[in-house]
């Protein structure tokens, strides 16, 4: 997706609020595939879940816009 950041819908610095989003819930990821705790784990991927959901509807209403 390309945001047009000279728009005047869209916050400055957004994109990479997204991509850092988008970031930090693949290293939950990844560090919940190297966790023995699977409770763990688990709450790690639900809240690298979140994350990613919400980034793709932050996009989704830039779209729209």
């Amino acid at each position: 997706m390309v945001i047009d950041n000279n728009s005047d819908f869209v916050p400055e610095g957004l994109e990479q609020d997204i991509m850092d989003l988008r970031r930090v819930a693949s290293l939950n990821i990844f560090r919940a595939c190297q966790i023995p705790d699977s409770e763990v784990a688990a709450l790690l991927v639900k809240e690298a879940s979140v994350m990613l959901t919400v980034a793709v509807k932050v996009e989704e209403m830039i779209e729209r816009l």
